[in-house]
């Protein structure tokens, strides 16, 4: 440096950022995102829409996280004659005496669906829909004995899953239930977007302590809880979302990856006076027609033009069954193949759309992911009280 030249603004090096220079946008977003009038737009959408939408939330997180364990519910509620004493060495009957048993209970025009025993403290498990509601019969898969039914006409289960699925309203309630997940999936974007508070703030952002006032905690609660379920609660939306215009997911689907063709359901042709082959007979045919593979689940419809449907899988297959199952319909009166579905069937975008479901549910993986699924719903209801608890104190309390 020159002895005697005084450092002005004129002779200082361009990439110095003096006290009055304005910031540019980037760094405001980085450092001090609160200077931004698009956050404080951001900010009032995320609290109208939360407050609107908040009931909402604490309806359909409640049911869902409950509605995880559906099936153990069912379980739990058919336990007195849904585990058998096993009989090693002890033959199963014949599936024609099992098919003839559940003609017996749930009448000759039922369509039934059967489960077959995975272990031998298994039940035969035949579910039908009757006008009073589904039902699953329960029989020893040894002596084709009826061991007891569960019936769907009502009850607590019943209630919540109406609640979570058309929120009570039937037919139009699927339409408001697909309006609010986009609702939530608002909340979720834009929550994240107010969420950052600067590079020197964020990882305060991440954790709760314990130690500070309830208030404090509260804070934390709705931030840390924001920012870790971001990533499940926008995935819960985004499938909620589906359930209400599936039609809308496959067209933009399809844009990318193609989709299988529909084709029209299969249909059997019933000679005059001919009788649809015995239940083993179809059983061997399904076999045969997907070597490797065991039925697990069956479809059989009254004697008619309608053809019967076998379900075939291996321990390899993964979960859920329906999205792995391999699908094999027959003709009853000929045991002809007429069609075989299955994952090697489907194209990457029938794959992508055969998770949307089990997405939603949580019905794949086993328990650990039915209890993640089961916490990541009570975000909702926690967000929704934290972020209200939170208005009622700034606003609210302090105007009157």
């Amino acid at each position: 440096m020159l002895i005697g030249v005084k450092r002005n603004a004129n002779t200082l090096p361009r990439r110095y950022n003096g006290p009055n220079r304005p910031m540019t946008f980037f760094r405001r977003l980085l450092d001090k995102p609160r200077t931004l009038s698009a956050r404080a737009w951001l900010f009032q959408i995320h609290l109208w829409t939360g407050l609107i939408a908040g009931l909402y939330a604490l309806a359909i997180g409640i049911t869902g996280s409950i509605l995880v364990f559906r099936e153990e519910i069912v379980a739990w509620e058919s336990s007195a004659f849904s585990r058998l004493q096993p009989q090693p060495g002890r033959p199963y009957a014949s599936p024609d005496s099992w098919l003839a048993a559940a003609r017996h209970a749930a009448g000759p025009k039922a369509i039934l669906n059967f489960t077959f025993p995975e272990t031998p403290s298994d039940p035969l498990i035949a579910g039908a829909f009757t006008p009073a509601g589904p039902r699953r019969y329960f029989f020893n898969p040894y002596t084709a004995q009826l061991l007891g039914v569960h019936a769907r006409n009502g009850g607590l289960l019943t209630f919540l899953e109406h609640l979570h699925h058309n929120l009570l309203l039937g037919r139009p309630g699927r339409l408001w239930n697909g309006i609010g997940a986009l609702a939530l999936l608002l909340l979720a974007l834009t929550g994240i977007v107010i969420w950052w508070p600067g590079r020197k703030l964020w990882k305060r952002r991440l954790l709760i302590d314990p130690k500070t006032s309830w208030k404090r905690i509260n804070f934390d609660l709705h931030h840390a809880i924001g920012f870790w379920a971001i990533a499940g609660f926008s995935l819960l939306c985004i499938t909620g979302a589906w359930f209400t215009w599936p039609q809308f997911f496959r067209a933009s689907i399809a844009r990318i990856y193609p989709l299988s063709k529909p084709q029209p359901q299969p249909k059997a042709v019933a000679p005059p006076g001919a009788h649809p082959l015995p239940f083993s007979a179809l059983l061997d045919a399904a076999a045969r027609a997907v070597p490797g593979k065991t039925a697990k689940r069956a479809s059989l419809p009254p004697p008619g033009p309608q053809p019967v449907r076998i379900n075939l899988g291996a321990p390899g297959d993964g979960e859920p069954f329906f999205r792995t199952a391999t699908t094999v319909t027959l003709d009853p009166y000929t045991a002809a193949v007429l069609r075989i579905e299955g994952p090697h069937t489907k194209t990457t975008g029938d794959r992508i759309l055969s998770w949307m479901g089990p997405l939603h549910f949580g019905n794949f993986g086993g328990m650990a992911v039915k209890w993640l699924y089961f916490f990541l719903g009570l975000t909702m209801p926690v967000l929704f009280l934290s972020g209200f608890l939170m208005w009622w104190l700034r606003v609210v309390r302090r105007r009157f």
